[in-house]
């Protein structure tokens, strides 16, 4: 079994970089952690960053957990190519752009892109949003699932993840006390369905949800 341990990050694929940056601070209010040629480090935690987004192809989508040790990174390489599953090692050069020691990277079933990853960078630093969101952590993402049934399997029989609710079909999983860290939702492509970031109080989301109805941001859902 992999034991996933946190869920660090989302790499996004975007055709211009500079007008995500200004949606993610401006409107999100997440910090702009760094700026590194043609990607932009995100965050709304302490965690070095939660969202990269770099020049490339918005279908480009991949998140990233994090096992404890080397041992367990090998071990998860192994197990997962037993299970037919193509694996690739991550060369040096992208765990730098990633900002981990190491990482593996491979595709579910629905053609999700995971990358697992060992010994992310720490910066030790506050977070300072960019705006009074409220925002306390990066806490789950939406996962986009071609057979919801399938997937819940998957990821409850070779991870350490417990279904703890359903929508519908839509499993909401976790591999520690919080309720869930991504849930699946049926899609016909693979993809992040959606990024969460958790609020210290239900005020929090009537005030930004005001904020966003101000500037004319189409909301899709809620407030819920």
């Amino acid at each position: 079994m992999i034991n996933i341990i946190d869920l660090r990050y989302c790499r996004l694929g975007t055709s211009d970089v500079d007008a995500a940056v200004k949606f993610a601070t401006e409107t999100i209010g997440l910090q702009l952690k760094d700026r590194v040629d043609d990607a932009a480090y995100l965050r709304g935690d302490d965690r070095d960053h939660n969202i990269c987004y770099f020049h490339g192809d918005p279908d480009d989508q991949t998140f990233g957990m994090e096992v404890r040790t080397l041992d367990e990174l090998d071990a998860a390489e192994s197990e997962l190519q037993g299970l037919g599953l193509e694996v690739r090692r991550g060369t040096a050069e992208e765990a730098a752009e990633r900002r981990v020691m190491d990482f593996i990277n491979f595709k579910d079933m629905t053609g999700n892109s995971i990358d697992i990853v060992v010994r992310p960078h720490h910066s030790g630093n506050r977070c300072y949003l960019s705006r009074d969101a409220g925002i306390t952590s990066f806490s789950h993402i939406g996962l986009n699932s071609s057979d919801a049934r399938r997937d819940e399997k998957f990821y409850s029989e070779i991870f350490n993840f417990k279904t703890n609710d359903w929508i519908g079909y839509s499993a909401l999983m976790s591999f520690d006390e919080v309720h869930h860290r991504f849930a699946m939702f049926p899609s016909k492509k693979p993809g992040i369905q959606h990024i969460n970031f958790q609020v210290a109080e239900v005020d929090d989301i009537m005030r930004s949800n005001y904020f966003l109805s101000d500037r004319q941001v189409k909301i899709m859902a809620g407030p819920g």
